[in-house]
Protein backbone atom coordinates (compact mmCIF):
# COMPACT_ATOMS: atom_id res chain seq x y z
CA UNK A 1 0.00 0.00 0.00
CA UNK A 2 1.50 3.56 -0.86
CA UNK A 3 0.94 6.32 1.28
CA UNK A 4 0.30 9.64 -0.47
CA UNK A 5 2.37 12.82 0.29
CA UNK A 6 -0.77 14.51 2.32
CA UNK A 7 -1.52 11.61 4.18
CA UNK A 8 1.82 11.96 6.64
CA UNK A 9 0.11 15.41 7.18
CA UNK A 10 -3.25 14.39 8.05
CA UNK A 11 -1.94 11.90 10.75
CA UNK A 12 0.20 14.51 12.01
CA UNK A 13 -2.93 16.54 11.74
CA UNK A 14 -5.17 14.36 13.96
CA UNK A 15 -2.30 13.39 16.69
CA UNK A 16 -2.12 17.04 17.38
CA UNK A 17 -5.57 17.56 17.63
CA UNK A 18 -6.39 14.33 19.95
CA UNK A 19 -3.18 16.22 21.81
CA UNK A 20 -5.06 19.28 22.10
CA UNK A 21 -8.30 18.20 23.05
CA UNK A 22 -6.81 15.94 25.58
CA UNK A 23 -4.98 18.83 26.50
CA UNK A 24 -8.11 21.14 27.08
CA UNK A 25 -9.95 18.51 28.55
CA UNK A 26 -7.36 18.23 31.21
CA UNK A 27 -7.19 21.90 32.06
CA UNK A 28 -11.05 22.07 31.92
CA UNK A 29 -11.29 19.54 34.61
CA UNK A 30 -8.70 21.18 36.68
CA UNK A 31 -11.10 24.39 36.34
CA UNK A 32 -13.83 22.55 37.61
CA UNK A 33 -11.75 20.69 39.95
CA UNK A 34 -10.20 23.92 41.36
CA UNK A 35 -13.91 25.26 41.53
CA UNK A 36 -15.88 22.59 43.54
CA UNK A 37 -12.87 22.69 45.83
CA UNK A 38 -13.36 26.38 46.24
CA UNK A 39 -17.08 26.12 46.70
CA UNK A 40 -16.28 23.18 49.41
CA UNK A 41 -14.37 25.10 51.22
CA UNK A 42 -16.79 28.43 51.24
CA UNK A 43 -19.91 25.74 52.66
CA UNK A 44 -17.45 24.46 55.41
CA UNK A 45 -16.77 28.14 56.26
CA UNK A 46 -20.27 28.69 56.42
CA UNK A 47 -20.73 25.51 58.62
CA UNK A 48 -18.68 26.49 60.86
CA UNK A 49 -20.02 30.07 61.40
CA UNK A 50 -23.56 28.81 61.38
CA UNK A 51 -22.18 26.03 64.05
CA UNK A 52 -20.87 28.82 66.01
CA UNK A 53 -23.76 30.89 66.38
CA UNK A 54 -26.15 28.50 67.27
CA UNK A 55 -24.10 27.43 70.02
CA UNK A 56 -23.90 31.29 70.91
CA UNK A 57 -27.46 31.40 71.22
CA UNK A 58 -27.85 28.10 73.14
CA UNK A 59 -25.60 29.74 75.72
CA UNK A 60 -27.16 32.71 75.72
CA UNK A 61 -30.66 30.71 76.43
CA UNK A 62 -28.85 28.60 79.20
CA UNK A 63 -26.87 31.34 80.70
CA UNK A 64 -31.01 33.21 80.99
CA UNK A 65 -32.47 30.28 82.46
CA UNK A 66 -29.97 30.33 85.04
CA UNK A 67 -29.93 33.76 86.02
CA UNK A 68 -34.21 33.27 86.20
CA UNK A 69 -34.25 30.37 88.54
CA UNK A 70 -31.66 32.18 90.87
CA UNK A 71 -33.59 35.41 90.91
CA UNK A 72 -37.02 32.39 91.50
CA UNK A 73 -34.53 30.70 94.20
CA UNK A 74 -33.86 34.33 96.01
CA UNK A 75 -37.34 35.59 95.83
CA UNK A 76 -38.92 32.20 97.33
CA UNK A 77 -35.93 32.70 100.12
CA UNK A 78 -37.29 35.97 100.83
CA UNK A 79 -40.59 34.98 101.16
CA UNK A 80 -39.92 32.49 103.30
CA UNK A 81 -37.99 34.58 105.69
CA UNK A 82 -40.43 37.38 105.42
CA UNK A 83 -43.05 34.40 106.23
CA UNK A 84 -40.70 33.21 109.71
CA UNK A 85 -39.70 36.74 110.80
CA UNK A 86 -43.94 37.03 111.21
CA UNK A 87 -43.63 34.32 113.59
CA UNK A 88 -40.91 36.35 115.20
CA UNK A 89 -41.17 39.92 118.12
CA UNK A 90 -38.86 42.83 118.01
CA UNK A 91 -35.71 42.93 117.08
CA UNK A 92 -35.60 39.53 115.68
CA UNK A 93 -37.95 40.08 113.17
CA UNK A 94 -36.50 43.12 112.34
CA UNK A 95 -33.20 41.18 111.93
CA UNK A 96 -34.26 38.22 109.66
CA UNK A 97 -36.74 41.12 107.51
CA UNK A 98 -33.30 43.28 107.18
CA UNK A 99 -31.27 40.16 106.28
CA UNK A 100 -33.54 38.39 103.79
CA UNK A 101 -33.55 42.26 102.08
CA UNK A 102 -29.83 42.29 101.87
CA UNK A 103 -29.77 38.70 99.79
CA UNK A 104 -32.54 39.92 97.82
CA UNK A 105 -31.06 42.77 96.53
CA UNK A 106 -27.45 40.82 96.52
CA UNK A 107 -29.41 38.08 94.11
Amino acid sequence: MMRRPGDRRLVLNRKWTVAFLIGLATVTATGFGWRAAQIGSTAAFDDRQSIGETVRVEQAAVQRTVALETAVRAYARYRADYARAATLHGGQATAVRRAAIRRAVRA
